[in-house]
């Protein structure tokens, strides 16, 4: 069936259908990786290409480029794989960017080489948080913090790859790894007072949504930059009393201003990201981010 896509908004028309395709994804044993896995699996069975640092070590470049190299006849590689730990990124910047953006400009350049489509997971914190209303694609990028900082270079080695797509997201959770949800619950069932910043606004997103949403965009060959997050807004106050109202847990929860919380990573204080363009592509944008945590607490 030909795409109804706009041509401004795809790359060119799917050359073979995604159950034809294989597809390496990076990180496979972390949160998005896995589920990136689990739902192309479903689609085409044996079509995933896992990619775990136990087939090569991301902070070393050479080997990064052998492995790639030796699976050879892959269609696209999805990147997830990234050092996320935002306050381990500002503490050790040399390992950050070894793995945020070496590994990323390897991965990039192997691609490049061979002939294979790249997909970058990257982050809303390339922006400094300082605009009033939701970041669109080609706003200038600012970050605060290494973390940021090294992704966006990621970024830049990515998009020199013809028919790349960068995905950048925000607030992930999901079943795989630590998240701010699964955190909420073990203190709430401590038990006292919790203090939550609520200065800080994004959109909370799930691992299932936003790995969806990313092989939907790889099935219709869409490049360029694009930003996918769960519906709606909120701060981390306001998503962590929805956690607790949803659990019916009653837990003493203070809203505070970052001021209280010094941590060693500057956060954005407007993590929005601008979905439209997304959108436009699939039809409809991600559901609503609360509808989304109904889901995951199961109620």
């Amino acid at each position: 069936m030909k795409s109804s896509i706009p041509k401004e908004l795809a790359g060119v028309a799917p050359e073979r259908p995604l159950y034809m395709k294989k597809i390496i994804v990076t990180g496979s044993n972390g949160g998005l990786g896995s589920e990136l896995c689990r739902q192309l699996d479903e689609i085409s069975p044996g079509s995933v290409i896992p990619f775990s640092r136990g087939v090569a070590d991301l902070a070393k470049a050479s080997d990064l480029e052998k492995a790639l190299e030796k699976i050879g006849n892959a269609d696209v590689i999805i990147h997830s794989a990234a050092m996320t730990d935002v306050d381990g990124c500002e503490k050790d910047a040399e390992t950050a960017g070894a793995i945020n953006f070496l590994a990323t400009q390897a991965i990039a350049m192997t691609a490049k080489k061979m002939g294979i489509r790249a997909v970058y997971i990257s982050t809303d914190y390339v922006f400094d948080g300082e605009k009033e209303s939701p970041y669109v694609e080609d706003d200038k990028t600012n970050p605060l913090n290494v973390y940021g900082r090294t992704k966006l270079e990621g970024e830049k080695a990515v998009v020199k790859v013809e028919k790349s797509l960068i995905v950048r997201t925000s607030w992930l959770y999901g079943k795989t790894g630590k998240n701010f949800v699964k955190t909420m619950l073990a203190l709430g069932e401590k038990g006292g007072a919790l203090k939550v910043v609520d200065d800080q606004v994004g959109a909370p997103t799930y691992y299932p949504d936003l790995a969806a949403a990313i092989i939907n965009a790889v099935e219709k060959e869409v490049s360029g930059i694009l930003h996918i997050a769960n519906s709606g807004y909120c701060s981390w106050y306001e998503f962590a009393k929805a956690i607790f109202e949803e659990k019916r847990m009653d837990v003493d929860l203070l809203p505070v201003p970052s001021l209280e919380f010094p941590r060693p990573a500057r956060r954005p204080a407007n993590s929005r990201l601008n979905c439209g363009r997304y959108a436009g592509i699939a039809g409809k944008p991600l559901r609503d981010w609360r509808d989304a945590l109904k889901e995951y607490l199961g109620v």
